[in-house]
């Protein structure tokens, strides 16, 4: 039905999508649109006070010829609120009942799509790893995440060859300032999946280890750290931000350590001691003149921690959430944040020293005040062991397909011994 601001009572339209037609009466729109493609469309409404006209874009697809496909439920938040435009961590491999990477069609996985449960929507994703060997894995932008969410992937498609723009434009962190996921395979960069902001790496023996998406980061607490893009750092100005990032650290005893730091001539700007000899965190956010939140905390050791730090400059709040929850709170911090920097480091102090030993994953920069619920169903979708309790994944349905590379032996003219082969699907 089109919606208007006002009562109409008469609706007209050039150029529906064939197959569409329109009641001039109540503005619905109906029937089976009969071909696939983006169709731009005049949809006129009047009244007694004269008529106006708006472009209206139709979509219309069809993913009938992707023969093979898996649902997605995500048991594993039972929240009672539901969180819109959020990305998700998902996985496929052959343990999932029927799935098989000989039903691609792309050896690369181009012909993966996912939609919304019943098909009418694709699905933003970016690809973290394709391995058909092993496991492959996914950011899958969801609409909407509630206790009833759904999705379903599909594959297969002989005529699809090219993958969808949006697994490689960033379009799934649009809402972000930069994204590092720590993932790719390359020693000289860590890429910002949101943009260019990419980071340099410098020092490291070991860049990599295995992390809770994919890989994650092994500074040494000797040298290691990362020269971030100074573009990457909320710029002049900002007002609201949020930091989120997994650690687990790996110090031997207590020590004064920086995880990550930014500052000018003016000083710090931003900045996070964990831990600290005296096992607190400190959260300081600023330019030159800094606000700061700190708590005490001393589970920093052998174990993965989801933390979120925040700062809304107008209403003068800082907060830091752990694990989801929140974990400290202050107020009247109206300090403001942003501007240019000519240093900013993750795994030393600005200027180097206080270096930092653990494993960090999933580093995102947001000039946004995220909701505690979005926070919180970050957490449970990326915790440890979400991979499997998280999301639960049904049968795959399509056809049988003849697996490769079978080889069938026998006799050649021998009555005595026949010949029987069962093909392998």
């Amino acid at each position: 039905v089109l919606a208007t601001d006002r009562p109409a009572d008469f609706f007209g339209a050039n150029n529906l999508p064939s197959g569409l037609s329109l009641d001039s009466s109540s503005g619905i729109i109906y029937g089976n649109p009969s071909e696939i493609g983006d169709f731009y469309s005049e949809i006129e409404s009047s009244n007694f006070a004269g008529s106006q006209i708006q472009s209206v874009t139709f979509q219309v697809r069809s993913f009938s010829d992707w023969p093979f496909s898996l649902s997605l439920s995500f048991d594993g938040y039972q929240e009672p609120v539901t969180v819109n435009n959020i990305p998700v961590y998902v996985e496929l491999n052959s343990s999932i009942s029927g799935f098989s990477y000989e039903q691609f069609s792309s050896v690369w996985g181009h012909d993966l799509r996912f939609l919304t449960a019943d098909g009418s929507r694709e699905l933003k994703y970016e690809v973290v790893n394709w391995d058909p060997l092993g496991t492959s894995s996914f950011w899958v932008l969801l609409p909407e995440l509630n206790a009833t969410t759904s999705i379903v992937a599909v594959w297969g498609n002989p005529s699809v060859s090219e993958q969808p723009d949006y697994c490689k434009n960033g379009s799934v962190w649009s809402k972000y300032r930069g994204v590092w996921h720590m993932d790719e395979k390359r020693n000289d960069l860590i890429i910002d999946s949101r943009g260019s902001f990419h980071a340099t790496p410098n020092n490291f023996d070991t860049l990599r280890v295995t992390g809770l998406m994919g890989s994650a980061l092994n500074f040494d607490g000797e040298n290691d750290y990362l020269n971030m893009a100074l573009d990457s750092h909320p710029p002049d100005g900002t007002n609201q931000l949020t930091i989120s990032f997994w650690t687990y650290g790996r110090f031997q005893s207590l020590v004064n350590s920086t995880l990550f730091e930014s500052g000018s001539s003016l000083g710090r700007h931003l900045n996070v001691h964990f831990p600290w000899s005296n096992s607190r965190f400190y959260w300081d956010a600023g330019a030159g003149t800094y606000d700061r939140l700190e708590k005490e905390d001393a589970s920093y050791l052998n174990q993965w921690i989801f933390w979120t730090l925040q700062k809304e400059v107008d209403l003068g709040v800082m907060r830091i959430f752990k694990n989801g929850d929140l974990f400290a709170e202050a107020f009247n911090r109206t300090r403001p944040i942003g501007g240019g920097v000519d240093l900013c480091k993750v795994g030393s102090a600005r200027t180097g020293g206080l270096w930092w030993k653990g494993w960090l994953d999933e580093f995102r920069i947001g000039l946004f005040v995220e909701d505690p619920n979005t926070i919180k169903a970050h957490y449970l979708s990326q915790k440890p062991g979400a991979v499997e309790d998280f999301i639960i994944k049904s049968t795959v349905e399509g056809p049988p397909i003849i697996v490769k590379s079978q080889l069938a032996e026998g006799y050649a003219n021998d009555a005595s011994r026949t010949f029987s082969y069962f093909i392998e699907t």
